[in-house]
């Protein structure tokens, strides 16, 4: 009996330590696997696009990563386009960076501070890829959690 418990409790112990509690967020597009804090607040699909939003349940930073279908658009149309809307929201937009293969628009919204990665335009697709911290303070959870982001096609999103 107490080899029995002994057993179970290491398969327990091995079981935590080995990213039982990991989420998936797995698609015809990426997969990205991810642990406490981060938690999947949404996931939607819908007229040939696609949306994930993720929260750092710890210091508030939020990512959302969405497929956009853009037929009409490339990945600097899109950056553009969202800097003039954000300009027109009475919102605060820095300057377009070309990173060469996406493009980066930094933004302050009321005390929030964040960043636009936009990159694509391959198969009818733009990645528009938002990292915020809703107190203000640093977003760089979001862009460590998108290294490991596993693309399934190659130039679809930004090489960080």
């Amino acid at each position: 009996m107490r080899k029995f418990v002994m057993g179970a409790l290491t398969s327990v112990a091995l079981a935590l330590s080995t990213n039982v509690f990991a989420e998936t967020i797995d698609n015809e597009y990426y997969t990205l696997e991810f642990n406490e804090p981060w938690q999947k607040m949404a996931e939607s699909e819908a007229d040939n696009s696609m949306a994930a939003v993720l929260m750092n349940k710890e210091n508030g930073t939020a990512l959302t990563i969405t497929l956009v279908a853009s037929n009409d658009f490339n990945a600097k149309d899109m950056a553009e386009a969202t800097k003039d809307n954000l300009i027109k929201s009475g919102q605060q937009a820095g300057e377009i960076e070309d990173k060469g293969t996406y493009y980066v628009l930094p933004f302050t919204v009321k005390q929030s501070k964040g960043i636009y990665l936009f990159s694509g335009g391959k198969d009818g697709k733009t990645v528009v890829i938002n990292a915020l911290n809703a107190v203000g303070g640093d977003y760089q959870d979001c862009l460590d959690l998108l290294k490991e982001l596993e693309p399934k096609q190659d130039g679809l999103f930004p090489e960080l």
